[in-house]
C-alpha cells in the first residue's frame, strides 16, 4: 500500500498539470459531444475511449488524459464548433422521441445543425 499523503500529493499534481494542459476541461467534461465521443470505440484497440481514458486517469497520466481532450477540441484544449451531421440531427431526433435529451438539449442541436445549413 502506498502512503496516503504521496497518493494525494500524486493526485493533485494530476489534476494540476491535466488543467494546465486543457484549460476548458470542466467545460468539456460536461459536453455531450464529449460524452458520445468518449463512448465510441477507438479502432486500433477495439476499446471504448472511455475504457482507454480511464485507464490513463487510474494511472494519474495527466498528459495521455490531456491528449484525449484535445484530440476531442482540435488541439487547444478549448472546444472546437463541430457542426452538426444530418445522421447526428437525426439521431437526436430520436433520443429526443425517447426521452433519452431534453428539450433545451434537442433545440441546441437543431440550431447547431441550421449554423452548418447557413455556412454552405
Amino acid at each position: 500500500m502506498g502512503n496516503k499523503e504521496n497518493d494525494l500529493e500524486a493526485e493533485e499534481e494530476y489534476f494540476n498539470a491535466l488543467e494546465e494542459a486543457v484549460p476548458d476541461i470542466w467545460t468539456i467534461n460536461k459536453d455531450p459531444k464529449w460524452l458520445e465521443w468518449l463512448g465510441q470505440e477507438d479502432p486500433l484497440t477495439g476499446k471504448t475511449r472511455q475504457q482507454l481514458i480511464e485507464e490513463a486517469q487510474n494511472n494519474l497520466d495527466a498528459n495521455r488524459v490531456a491528449n484525449f481532450f484535445k484530440t476531442f477540441s482540435g488541439g487547444n484544449g478549448k472546444p472546437k464548433e463541430d457542426l452538426i451531421t444530418p445522421a447526428q440531427l437525426q439521431k437526436a431526433t430520436q433520443d429526443r422521441i425517447k426521452g433519452k435529451i431534453s428539450e433545451e438539449e434537442y433545440t441546441k442541436i437543431c440550431d447547431d445543425f441550421q449554423k452548418r445549413l447557413t455556412r454552405n
